[in-house]
C-alpha cells in the first residue's frame, strides 16, 4: 500500500460511504486518480463497494465505498456503546426520552427551523445536515405526504446493544424538518441490495404534495 493509498484508508475510515468525488475532495486531488487507487485496494480486498448515489443531472450513479476494516484493532465502538449505556441505563421513561432528544439536539446542531418557510425548503436543509452526518438522506414525494430516506446508519456497530439510537434518529428528523414524523420502514431492503429506513412527514404543511426543490 503506497503513501497515497493509506491516506485514502485514512479518509474512508473517518468517512465510510464516501464515493470517488468525495475522496478527491478531502484529498485535493482529482476523482479518476481516486478510482485508480479504489481499484487496486478494491483487487488487494481492503475496501469495498456499499452502495450507489446518485449525481447530479443525468449522469450516471457514483459508487460509494468504505474500508473492510475500519478501525483495526481500535474499540472507539466499544467504549462509545458503553458510555451510551451508562449514561441511559439510569433513566427511564420520561428521562431517557429527554436524553435521547438531548442527543439528537446536539446532532442536529445550530437553531431549529423556521416553521415559516415551506416545507421544501426545510426538509432540503434537513437533508444536507443529515448528510454532513453520512447518513445518506434524501426526500421524495409521497401520496401520504413527503417521505425522509435514510439510505447509511452511522451508528450500525452500536445498534445491537443501543437500539435506542433509532428514537435519537426520530427525534433528530423531526427537529430538523420541524415537522413530525412517523417510520414506516426500518432497514427495509432495496432491489440494489441497500437498506433503507423511510419516515412520513406529518407535521405543519407536510401534507402538501410538492416535488423535490
Amino acid at each position: 500500500m503506497n503513501p497515497s493509498q493509506k491516506k485514502v484508508m485514512e479518509v474512508l475510515s473517518r468517512n465510510p460511504a464516501s464515493s470517488a468525488p468525495d475522496l478527491a475532495k478531502s484529498l485535493r486531488t482529482t476523482p479518476a486518480n481516486i478510482r485508480r487507487h479504489l481499484l487496486l485496494l478494491l483487487e488487494d480486498g481492503l475496501v469495498e463497494v456499499i452502495g450507489e448515489r446518485r449525481s447530479g443531472g443525468k449522469g450516471r450513479p457514483v459508487h460509494l465505498y468504505r474500508s473492510r476494516y475500519p478501525g483495526e484493532g481500535e474499540n472507539q465502538h466499544l467504549l462509545l456503546s458503553y458510555l451510551l449505556q451508562s449514561w441511559l441505563g439510569g433513566a427511564t421513561g420520561k428521562r431517557k426520552a429527554e436524553r435521547l432528544a438531548q442527543l439528537a439536539r446536539l446532532l442536529a446542531g445550530g437553531d431549529t427551523p423556521d416553521r415559516k418557510n415551506h416545507i421544501t425548503r426545510r426538509l432540503g436543509e434537513a437533508v444536507q445536515r443529515l448528510n454532513a452526518l453520512n447518513y445518506q438522506a434524501r426526500w421524495e414525494a409521497s401520496s401520504g405526504g413527503p417521505r425522509l430516506i435514510l439510505g447509511f446508519c452511522p451508528y450500525r456497530r452500536l445498534l445491537d446493544g443501543n437500539p435506542e439510537l433509532c428514537r435519537m434518529d426520530h427525534d433528530l428528523l423531526e427537529r430538523l424538518a420541524g415537522a413530525s414524523v412517523t417510520q414506516s420502514a426500518r432497514l427495509e431492503r432495496t432491489k440494489r441490495g441497500d437498506f433503507i429506513c423511510t419516515f412520513l412527514v406529518m407535521g405543519g404543511d407536510a401534507g402538501k404534495r410538492n416535488p423535490p426543490g
